[in-house]
């Protein structure tokens, strides 16, 4: 160890942490202890008798704020600049100073001075699943990333969410819901496309083996067969037994609802008014089953958005009397539709006194909540896996995959009644809806159809 002058000491400028945080208590205690623990520091590669902190960033920042002279040292020789980066990256890491941005950089630059993975483990001491998990990340675009980053401070768990999209760009354009309500609604879209897209593929090379495959249906054929992408069975893509020359294309690429269109080669008389009728009722029907299967999908993504709301979702103590007041009105709504004795024997197993009696009771007074404060302040962790069983049990009596259109693709105000009725509770548990699913709730989607019945 030894005593070295502040003015030759200077922040390494690789260091991984570029926020030193509030310096104000280090700086006190500077002035009224001094500096207890020793820097770690190198020689500068340029200038002789200068030094770079490798370990001690904050103390030597807070000890030019005290006005110290010199800092007591221990200096660390022959060291590549790559080993330097692992030594700041792996202590700072330890301690958890670093945001998940900065931990990403520190990596990204021993990756670009040739480390790989393994190396990196061994110079840092991290393992090689955390070095891995966020050498992920440095495969995103690095823009969009830190934008990202900045905008809503996401997890490490839900950037690693990303890697269920194949497409590079695609990740990288799923970057800016990151963090969002929509973020689980735009990924789960983004994977529905890449399996549609494997799908297309798979049928293409079936069909390719006996039609040719073209933009759009040529002259002098009709359309003889439709086969839906996203449920097609194998021997849909069978020559069929009639003879004849055949040609087919893909309607609605990269969608839940494209399918395969197979044309057959007309002879001359059938040329006639009767097939050209039958081509405007396909494209009318094609419409409204496009409608019909966006729809369907959004219902089935609903669905499904939902129930991981439901299972991942906990009593926090921040918001336990306004959850508890929304849990306790949908059980009575529960029971009301019959289901009394099932949710009063729940709330005894949560230690709340109600019998059926009382919460039809408490379904209609105003006052309720208020009269039962003294059980929602008594909350235990089991009470909290109750109350959890209790929100799975009413989600699976009220969800459904709600089919809000009718048979012509309209929106129908009644059959939304017991849609809206499930997500009135859910949102007051603290579910967010993404925008498209809002707009499918409440019948502004733009796939509904809006013209009359025929």
């Amino acid at each position: 160890m030894e005593y070295i002058k502040i003015d030759h000491l200077e922040a390494h400028p690789d260091n991984p942490r570029k926020d030193l945080g509030d310096l104000t208590e280090l700086v006190q205690s500077i002035r009224q202890r001094g500096v207890l623990q020793n820097l770690t520091v190198t020689q500068h590669p340029e200038k002789p008798g200068q030094y770079r902190v490798l370990i001690g960033h904050r103390r030597l920042a807070a000890a030019r704020e005290a006005g110290l002279e010199a800092l007591p040292c221990t200096v660390v020789q022959n060291m590549t600049h790559s080993e330097q980066i692992a030594v700041m990256l792996a202590e700072n890491m330890q301690r958890a100073d670093l945001t998940l941005m900065e931990q990403v950089e520190g990596i990204q630059m021993m990756l670009e001075l040739g480390e790989t993975v393994q190396s990196i483990s061994e110079k840092t001491g991290l393992s090689q699943s955390t070095v891995y998990r966020r050498k992920k990340l440095t495969e995103l675009d690095r823009g969009e990333l830190e934008k990202s980053f900045s905008a809503h401070q996401p997890t490490l768990e839900e950037y690693e969410k990303l890697e269920k999209v194949k497409n590079p760009e695609r990740r990288n354009a799923l970057l800016q819901y990151i963090g969002t309500s929509n973020f689980d609604w735009y990924l789960r879209q983004e994977k529905d496309r890449e399996r549609i897209a494997e799908k297309t593929e798979s049928v293409r090379q079936a069909l390719m083996k006996w039609a040719q495959e073209v933009e759009q249906q040529p002259e002098g054929y009709r359309v003889v067969n439709r086969i839906s992408i996203g449920s097609f069975r194998e021997n849909e893509t069978e020559r069929p037994e009639e003879g004849g020359i055949y040609c087919f294309y893909i309607s609605n690429k990269g969608t839940s609802y494209s399918s395969a269109v197979i044309l057959q080669e007309n002879d001359a008389e059938e040329q006639s008014i009767a097939d050209e009728l039958a081509r405007e009722r396909e494209e009318k029907e094609q419409e409204r089953q496009k409608a019909k299967e966006i729809l369907s999908d959004i219902s089935r993504r609903t669905r499904e958005r939902r129930g991981e709301f439901v299972k991942g979702w906990r009593l926090q103590n921040k918001n336990k009397a306004q959850h508890m007041n929304a849990l306790l009105r949908f059980a009575c709504d529960g029971m009301m539709r019959g289901a009394e004795a099932n949710a009063a024997n729940v709330f005894k197993a949560m230690g709340y006194d109600f019998d059926a009696v009382t919460m039809r009771r408490f379904r209609w007074c105003e006052g309720g909540v208020e009269y039962y404060t003294e059980y929602l302040d008594r909350a235990t962790a089991e009470q909290q896996d109750a109350a959890r069983l209790l929100l799975c049990a009413l989600f699976d009596a009220f969800d459904d995959e709600f089919r809000l259109a009718d048979w012509y693709g309209k929106y129908g105000e009644e059959n939304a009644e017991d849609a809206k009725h499930l997500y009135a509770y859910l949102e007051a548990l603290g579910y967010q809806p993404a925008d498209e699913e809002r707009a499918w709730l409440m019948g502004t989607h733009e796939a509904y159809i809006e013209e009359e019945d025929p």
